[in-house]
C-alpha cells in the first residue's frame, strides 16, 4: 500500500537521509537568477555549497535555456532598481527640505544647519548608490554567475530534445493545462508555457536513467508546485511526488533554496548558514514571488483606493477579521519569542499577502500596509513590535466601526 501512495505519504527520516545521501539535484531557472540578486556573502554561500555537490548536480537543457534567455533582464533590473531607490531618496529628502524651508526661522534657529546636512546627506547617498552602480556595471560587464555556472554545469546539462519530442511535450503541457494538472497550469498568463512540465519531464527521464533520487530547488512558490494550507507550503505537490513515484521508481524532493540549504546543514555537512543569509535568500524569494503573483499595491493609488471605499457584507467582515485576529496572536508569539516563531513569522505574512492581495478589502490597505511596513521594520527586534501591534488592532477596529 506505501508504494501506491507514495507521494502522499511523509517522507521519514530515513528518507530524507538517503535522499540527501544519493540523489541528483536540479536547480530551477529562478535560483540560478537569485545568484544575480544576492549579496556576495549570500552567492558565495551557494557556490561553496554547489562545489561540494558539484558530481550530483545536473541542469536540464529547459533550466539553460531559460536561464540565458533572462539573465540580461534580471542584471538590468537590478541597476534599474538601484535608480529608483536613489530617485524616492532624493525625493523624499527635497520634501523634507521643501518643508523646513517653509519654517519660519524664529521658529526653528538650527534651520540652515538642517538644510546643509539634508544636502550633504543627499550628495553621499548619490555617491554611495553612484559607487554601487558601477560595481553592478563590472558585474554585469563580467558576469561572475554565467562564468561560475559555466563552469559548475560543464558536461552536467540535459540535451536539446529533437523538434517531435518538444512537439510531444507541448501536446501534453496543454492537455495538463486545460485540466489544471500540475505543473505549469498557473502559468497560463505566460503564453506557451511548456516550460515547467518540460523540467519535470526531464527530471523523470534522469531519475529512470540514473535509477537515483531528485532535489528540486526552485524559489517559483506556485501551487502547481507546492501544496499550500492556509497560505503555509506544505513541500511539494503529492500528485506530482506520486506521478514522479510511479514513473521512476524513485522519490522528488521539492524544496526552495532556504529549505535546501537547512538541510544540506542537517544531513550533509552539520554547519549552520549565517542568519542574514538565510533572512536575504527568503527576502528575495518572497519579492520574486510578489512581483510574478502582481501582488504588489503602488503607494501612489492607496489614496484612491481609500477615496473608493467597499461596503463590506456581513460574512466578507467577518472572513476579514479572523484572518486579523490570526495575525493579531502571531505578532504575540513572535513578540514573545515562541518556539515556532518563524512559523508565526511565515503565517503573519502568508495572512498579510492574501489581505493585500483581495480588493475586497482595499478601503483598509492603506492602515494595513502601514502596519506592514512596521512589521518588516522591526522583525529582527521584537520588543518593538508594539507599534505593529497597535496599528493592527486599529485595522481590525475600522472592520466593524
Amino acid at each position: 500500500m506505501k508504494n501506491q501512495f507514495r507521494g502522499y505519504i511523509p517522507y521519514t527520516e530515513e528518507d530524507y537521509k538517503n535522499i540527501w545521501k544519493n540523489s541528483i539535484i536540479i536547480i530551477d531557472t529562478n535560483v540560478i537568477l537569485n545568484f544575480y540578486r544576492y549579496s556576495d556573502q549570500t552567492r558565495n554561500t551557494m557556490w561553496t555549497i554547489l562545489e561540494h555537490l558539484k558530481n550530483r548536480i545536473w541542469m536540464p537543457y529547459q533550466v539553460g535555456v531559460e536561464y540565458v534567455k533572462n539573465r540580461k533582464n534580471v542584471i538590468d533590473k537590478v541597476e534599474e532598481s538601484l535608480t529608483k531607490i536613489e530617485a524616492e531618496i532624493n525625493k523624499q529628502l527635497d520634501i523634507a527640505k521643501g518643508k523646513l524651508q517653509e519654517v519660519d526661522k524664529k521658529d526653528i534657529k538650527c534651520k540652515e544647519q538642517i538644510i546643509k546636512l539634508i544636502d550633504g546627506t543627499n550628495s553621499k547617498i548619490s555617491n554611495l548608490i553612484n559607487t554601487e552602480k558601477k560595481q553592478q556595471n563590472s558585474f554585469a560587464k563580467n558576469d561572475i554567475v554565467l562564468n561560475k555556472i559555466l563552469k559548475l554545469f560543464e558536461n552536467r546539462c540535459g540535451k536539446k530534445e529533437t523538434e517531435e519530442k518538444l512537439e510531444i511535450i507541448k501536446k501534453e503541457a496543454k492537455r495538463r493545462e486545460e485540466n489544471k494538472i500540475p505543473p505549469g497550469y498557473k502559468d497560463r498568463k505566460k503564453g506557451e508555457n511548456y516550460g515547467d512540465y518540460y523540467i519535470f519531464q526531464s527530471m523523470i527521464e534522469k531519475a529512470k536513467e540514473e535509477k537515483k533520487d531528485i532535489i528540486f530547488i526552485t524559489d517559483d512558490e506556485k501551487e502547481d508546485w507546492y501544496l499550500k494550507q492556509n497560505g503555509i507550503n506544505l513541500g511539494g505537490r503529492p500528485e506530482l511526488l506520486q506521478e514522479f513515484y510511479e514513473k521512476t521508481e524513485q522519490l522528488l524532493l521539492i524544496c526552495t533554496t532556504n529549505s535546501f540549504v537547512k538541510g544540506y546543514s542537517t544531513y550533509y555537512n552539520g554547519r549552520e548558514a549565517p542568519n542574514s543569509v538565510m533572512r536575504e535568500m527568503e527576502e528575495v524569494r518572497k519579492k520574486e514571488n510578489d512581483e510574478r503573483n502582481n501582488i504588489f499595491v503602488d503607494l501612489r493609488n492607496l489614496k484612491k483606493l481609500n477615496e473608493t471605499p467597499k461596503n463590506l457584507e456581513e460574512a466578507e467582515k467577518q472572513e476579514l477579521f479572523s484572518m486579523l485576529y490570526e495575525m493579531k496572536n502571531c505578532l504575540v508569539h513572535i513578540k514573545y519569542n515562541y518556539k515556532d516563531k518563524e512559523k508565526d513569522i511565515q503565517l503573519f505574512e502568508q495572512y498579510a499577502s492574501k489581505i493585500m492581495q483581495d480588493m475586497r478589502f482595499e478601503s483598509i490597505h492603506s492602515k494595513f500596509l502601514s502596519m506592514i511596513y512596521e512589521f518588516e521594520r522591526n522583525i529582527n527586534n521584537p520588543e518593538e513590535l508594539h507599534r505593529c501591534e497597535i496599528l493592527l488592532k486599529g485595522v481590525m477596529r475600522k472592520v466593524f466601526f
